[in-house]
């Protein structure tokens, strides 16, 4: 699946679990967990940017960004429940939407700006 918005559908059904094909939260084999990171980052492909861009390419880039920033999220998460099941007192919140947390507000917000501006552009009525 090389779909961003497919693979952010499937993530959304179960955002605790993380990635559909992603070890069960109780694996403690961060190797399997670090290599079904690699194997959905290697699914995905990345979007191009045109030299005369469309507003579409740029919303591209931003799903591009969030279907990654999902699953390094899913990673982190996995990796912070093999952290927990060996010691205690684990603040799981600092495992959890690190990824997404720093660029839905920020890259991903640029990039929707960008999209605006080129949609304002083409739109915009000749002096």
């Amino acid at each position: 699946m090389n779909n961003p918005a497919a693979i952010l559908t499937a993530l959304r059904t179960d955002p605790a679990a993380g990635m559909p094909d992603m070890p069960a939260p109780e694996t403690t084999d961060l190797a399997t967990i670090h290599q079904a990171m690699v194997a959905r980052l290697h699914d995905l492909t990345a979007p191009d940017i045109s030299v005369f861009p469309r507003a579409s390419q740029f919303e591209d880039v931003r799903q591009y960004i969030q279907a990654v920033s999902s699953i390094m999220d899913a990673w982190l998460y996995r990796v912070g429940m093999e952290v927990r099941s060996n010691t205690h007192g684990v603040d799981m919140k600092v495992f959890t939407d690190q990824f997404r947390g720093a660029t839905e507000g920020q890259s991903e917000f640029e990039c929707t700006k960008a999209a605006n501006r080129l949609r304002d552009e083409f739109y915009a009525e000749p002096f």
